[in-house]
């Protein structure tokens, strides 16, 4: 690997607080292999052995439901994946597919120890995966919402800054598949919206206008 991609590798969730010198180092120490991924192809969460962890190098690629229906997430480099097969026989109740031409660097399942040996990444995975369980709350949250109405409220709640703004949405077509509506039913909530003075739209951002009309749609 070259400078580059230490770089990349010290801004990953495993190595905060690590410097690129003790990220190169662990991830030496860890690592298994590098892969490439042409676009729109699947990405495995295991070998053929076990589970892996998987760190994006290069590129993008997108989580989706099982079933391939509902976009979850958009990843990019420095994103980790696949702690959900680690240590067990299960298969991924999720699918990644790659986005754009995808490089990943794959740690496998009988040498995550040598990394975890390392105080700083236990606590690292640890944290990641807390936030991944509160990322999942919020889509059980959301797909069991109801309405689109109170659908896209809870989005527009948990996403948006002290400002009221939620930035770089990728494109309401994949905003409408991460909240299990359809595209008309999105546009049409959020012209409603903005005729009742809610939510200001413009290009790939959402500014909430009146947190306390959009809590009416909570209640």
């Amino acid at each position: 690997m070259d400078q580059k991609d230490w770089a990349v590798l010290a801004s990953c969730p495993l190595f905060f607080s690590c410097d690129r010198e003790k990220a190169a180092e662990l991830a030496e120490n860890g690592a298994s292999y590098t892969e490439c991924f042409p676009p729109k192809s699947a990405i495995p969460f295991r070998s053929e052995k076990s589970g892996r962890i998987g760190v994006i190098l290069e590129g993008e690629a997108e989580i989706y439901s099982a079933e391939g229906k509902a976009l979850l997430n958009r990843i990019s480099a420095g994103s980790v994946f696949g702690v959900s097969s680690l240590y067990s026989q299960q298969e991924a109740k999720t699918r990644i597919v790659a986005k754009s031409k995808a490089r990943v660097l794959f740690f496998e399942e009988d040498r995550l120890d040598l990394l975890l040996e390392d105080k700083a990444v236990r606590r690292n995975l640890i944290a990641f995966l807390t936030g991944r369980i509160r990322f999942l709350n919020e889509k059980i949250t959301s797909f069991s919402a109801g309405s689109a109405e109170k659908k896209l409220a809870l989005f527009l709640m948990s996403k948006a800054d002290g400002n009221g703004i939620v930035p770089s949405i990728p494109s309401y077509s994949k905003l409408a598949g991460s909240l299990g509506i359809g595209r008309a039913s999105l546009y049409r909530v959020l012209e409603k919206m903005e005729r009742e003075g809610i939510v200001e739209k413009e290009k790939k951002t959402l500014r909430i206008l009146s947190r306390e009309s959009l809590q009416f749609y909570l209640s």
